[in-house]
């Protein structure tokens, strides 16, 4: 595998990366996937420092902690990763959700950070533990990913959910490997993410620590 394909995952895969659960409306139904699909795949725009997030230091190590103001979190991204692009969006007026993306490409793969802030509703009468399980069969089912490990999660006391998948490109036959830690922090639920071509990084330290860095602000 040449380091191009790598860094240049498909569009396709990356928004899967976002794709979560289906439903209907009323009391207890849940927003539409596509609220959450068409966001991620708006025009990215490199973020500027200053506007909603800090600079981004350097660690000791080479890794880059970056922070979102906006966002209310932080995370640690692996070295050689450059700082993020930031994907925006205003508000949904179908659904009511409020969506924003940064996403940071290398040769080893992109790692992304999300979170969809929901209407209240949308939370009310479900248990947290169940609805993270709902939008992980979604995600499967609606990607045709195979489901490597699934493991229940606590982030700053919050519920949260750490996934393994691997899809395959039905035209070219190419695998593509992710790591997923999904969080709900009412009324936002975040998700950072790895994806990449080469699943020797999936296993990597670097990787582990990339999703473990992740850091609730408020």
């Amino acid at each position: 595998m040449t380091k191009k394909s790598t860094l240049w995952l498909p569009c396709s895969i990356i928004l899967s990366a976002l794709i979560s659960c289906g439903g209907g409306r009323g009391g207890t139904a849940t927003p539409g996937i596509n609220s959450e699909t068409n966001a991620a795949s708006a025009q990215a725009s490199p973020t500027q420092a200053g506007a909603h997030d800090l600079p981004p230091p350097v660690s000791a190590n080479g890794d880059i902690p970056f922070y979102s103001m906006e966002g209310d979190f932080r995370v640690t991204l692996p070295q050689g990763f450059p700082a993020p692009t930031h994907v925006k969006q205003s508000q949904s007026a179908e659904t009511g959700v409020k969506t924003d993306a940064y996403t940071s490409r290398s040769s080893r793969g992109t790692c992304l950070i999300a979170y969809f802030e929901y209407p209240e509703s949308y939370f009310a009468g479900k248990d947290a533990r169940k609805l993270l399980e709902f939008r992980t069969d979604s995600l499967v089912d609606k990607t045709n990913a195979t489901l490597q490990k699934k493991e229940a999660l606590s982030v700053q006391g919050k519920p949260a959910i750490s996934l393994r998948l691997t899809t395959t490109d039905q035209t070219s036959g190419k695998k593509t490997y992710m790591r997923r830690h999904e969080i709900i922090a009412r009324p936002r639920i975040y998700q950072v993410v790895f994806l990449t071509e080469d699943e020797g990084e999936i296993n990597k330290p670097e990787t582990e620590a990339f999703l473990q860095s992740f850091r609730l602000t408020r």
